[in-house]
């Protein structure tokens, strides 16, 4: 009897002895076995610093509250656990980085759930202070695009201390961390801002490879190292399978030719390599911005001004629009477009009306210097003054219907070079005003050219009326108007120039130049217009002597509408 008992207590501490021998080994030791097979590969490097190493996990799918059974969770949480310490334990990484979908259920969780969430994350990635852990945001962590909210992003990105665009440095090397997972390029709220902060890593990673802080394109940029980034992001870029995987990232075969989805399994294909009209978009204000550096950034978001594109866009369909449609109306008739010159040249006088006085009241309310005048001196005045200057940059966009109405009313002897320069450089240059000079010493042009537009769209108004023409005997004196305008406006320019303020000298220069360019153009076309006037008006005076009652009425004709040249 003792014997038996003595041979079955022997099985039973065996039988102990093997579960628990099993259970360590499967447990535990287990993962130092696997992981042991690892290491971290050999780097030849051009200095005696060792490489930078960092360990990359995705889509720990933590169960939730919706999904997740408790026995589920236990053993999966436990797996994940023991595998990521021994890792830790082994071969010590310096970062390690977690590509998103961290949970499971987050774009769904309560308050509640999202609590214990975390707080089992952060139990199973427990890690020492000098190890850094950057956790990055997936789809099952915020939601798809569309079902992405700014509650969900917000408490993400404050437990993680992780924003939707940013660069992570670590010894020198940049990594990119982007979410993805808004990079749709549909222009949602949220895209928005992930474009917007992504725009301005560019430029900064550019200044740090430059190095060029020190210069005004790069002035109060962050600094980062200069090395290319490294792009991380959960949603892989678009392609069509993993056919294109070989090597140790081959895919399992049947899986490797399975085609992904759009927006879905991958970012669209239009998200990964932008469009060409997107592709233009950058380039082009890439070169405005290394032209002029950093924009004002009280004006962002102002209609028309955040990308030049569709500025130049709009000045090309303006030019486009003088020479196909003098084309279209060659064999067409002239229209009249009477009441709609009427209409027209009126509103353009109560908007120059309302300038002017808004700009006088603004300037005068804020102290405006007029000698020289900064661009951070009035505050919220600066600001009331650049909204005025925004709507005088879109009337430059208005008066384009200048040109088409002369176009359609066939007085193509009109469209001289000095009127499309004049009507498209001004919309552009004011484009850029309004993007890096938008109050200030800016505001004494627009002043006085609201001043002298009352004058010339009043008597173009008034032009269209026959029984105003005899009241209209000052036309050429807005010439000379013009002419007194430009000196004044180059007098105060170049007065800031010889005694600065602090407003951009390459402005003042650029503005004296142009300006002089408008001088010589307006002075030319004075003189060949009232030269030719002169000879007409001594044919016409020979011509008198035989027919006197008609003298007056033609010369009336020559001054009226029908020989008016619309100087802007």
């Amino acid at each position: 009897m003792i014997s038996m008992f003595g041979s079955s207590g022997r099985l039973a501490v065996s039988l102990v002895f093997a579960f628990v021998s099993v259970f360590v080994l499967c447990e535990y030791v287990i993962y130092y076995l696997v992981i042991l097979r690892c290491s971290w590969p050999h780097i030849e490097t051009e200095d005696s610093h060792s490489p930078l190493r960092a360990l990359f996990l995705s889509d720990t799918h933590l169960l939730g509250a919706i999904r997740g059974h408790w026995l589920d969770k236990l053993r999966r949480e436990w797996q994940m656990e023991r595998s990521f310490q021994t890792s830790l334990q082994l071969l010590n990484p310096e970062v390690v980085f977690i590509l998103g979908d961290v949970f499971d259920e987050g774009k769904w969780s309560s308050s509640q759930d999202w609590e214990d969430d975390v707080r089992r994350f952060k139990r199973i990635f427990r890690h020492p202070s000098d190890t850094k852990l950057v956790v990055l945001i997936g789809n099952h962590d915020i939601g798809f695009h569309n079902e992405m909210t700014k509650q969900n992003l917000e408490r993400f990105e404050k437990v993680f201390n992780v924003t939707s665009a940013r660069i992570f440095t670590i010894r020198g090397v940049n990594f990119l961390l982007v979410n993805s997972v808004a990079l749709h390029g549909d222009r949602c709220p949220i895209c928005q801002r992930v474009e917007e902060e992504l725009r301005k890593l560019s430029h900064a990673l550019n200044c740090s490879f430059q190095g060029a802080q020190h210069n005004g394109q790069c002035k109060d940029t962050e600094h980062f190292a200069p090395t290319a980034p490294v792009l991380l992001q959960h949603y892989p870029l678009y392609r069509v399978s993993d056919a294109m995987c070989t090597g140790v990232d081959a895919a399992p075969l049947d899986e490797r030719y399975q085609l992904f989805r759009e927006r879905y399994d991958v970012i669209s294909k239009n998200a990964s390599k932008k469009n060409h009209f997107d592709t233009f978009d950058r380039l082009l204000n890439s070169i405005v911005d290394s032209l002029f550096g950093e924009r004002d950034t009280r004006v962002r978001g102002w209609l028309l001004l955040d990308s030049y594109t569709p500025t130049f866009l709009l000045t090309i369909t303006y030019l486009l629009t003088i020479y196909l449609g003098t084309k279209y109306m060659k064999n067409r008739p002239a229209y009249s477009l009477k009441n709609v010159l009427l209409l027209y040249n009126f509103s353009i006088t109560v908007l120059s009306f309302y300038m002017l006085i808004e700009l006088i009241s603004a300037v005068w309310s804020a102290s405006y210097r007029l000698q020289c005048q900064a661009l951070h001196e009035a505050g919220e005045a600066d600001i009331r003054v650049a909204k005025v200057l925004w709507w005088y940059y879109f009337s430059k966009l208005i008066e384009f219907l200048d040109t088409v109405f002369i176009v359609l009313r066939k007085k193509n002897s009109q469209i001289s070079f000095l009127h499309v320069y004049h009507h498209a450089s001004m919309f552009n240059i004011w484009w850029c005003v309004l993007n890096w000079i938008p109050c200030g010493q800016s505001f004494f042009g627009p002043m006085l050219n609201s001043f002298i537009h009352i004058l010339m769209y009043s008597y173009y108004g008034l032009s269209t009326i026959p029984s105003m023409h005899k009241y209209l005997w000052w036309k050429r004196y807005l010439t000379q108007a013009q002419l007194v305008q430009f000196v004044l406006t180059i007098t105060h320019t170049v007065s800031a120039w010889v005694v600065p303020c602090g407003y951009p000298l390459g402005c003042l220069k650029f503005q004296t130049f142009y300006m002089c360019t408008l001088v010589v153009l307006f002075v030319n076309f004075y003189m060949q217009t009232y030269k030719k006037r002169r000879l007409e008006d001594g044919r016409m005076a020979k011509v008198g002597e035989f027919k006197n009652n008609h003298l007056n009425g033609l010369s009336f004709s020559l001054n009226g509408v029908n020989s008016k040249q619309k100087l802007q």
